[in-house]
């Protein structure tokens, strides 16, 4: 696939938010922020999303998480604080023996780094392709 063609990666990210859509509503999503929880809403991904920085420790916010579901999806930012909450969620929650699947940000990350650098802006990412590409 040639990510810089934007069909190709329109594609690409749609079949991602179908997977999201379509995913067990057993395994949440975790975000950092409201914007987050806000552009997946736009993208109709539904819930569960858990958002992180809710002023809880992330020992706190794994236990929480623990007490309610035994696998989920991280969707952190791909910036380096990002990249940082990513590596203590999954550390936290392994302790907690949750289960922290990383695949679909990683795909995410592969297709839009040059683009942005945040679930936030997935939308409007989306958004500018479609105008592109004509598949509005």
């Amino acid at each position: 696939m040639n990510i810089g063609d934007p069909a190709e990666q329109l594609e690409a990210l749609d079949d991602i938010l179908k997977k999201l859509r379509t995913r067990d509503p057993a395994v949440p999503l975790i975000v950092e922020g409201v914007k987050d929880v806000r552009a997946l809403e736009r993208l109709d991904v539904p819930g569960p999303i858990l958002v992180l920085n809710v002023g809880k420790n992330i020992i706190d916010f794994c236990q929480d998480v623990s007490r309610n579901y035994e696998e989920v999806i991280i969707l952190t930012d791909w910036d380096r604080k990002g990249g940082h909450l990513c590596r203590l969620l999954v550390e936290g929650l392994r302790a907690c023996d949750v289960k922290a699947d990383l695949c679909v940000r990683r795909e995410i990350v592969r297709l839009v780094k040059r683009d942005i650098k945040d679930i936030q802006s997935m939308d409007t990412l989306i958004e500018r392709l479609r105008e592109s590409t004509g598949s509005v």
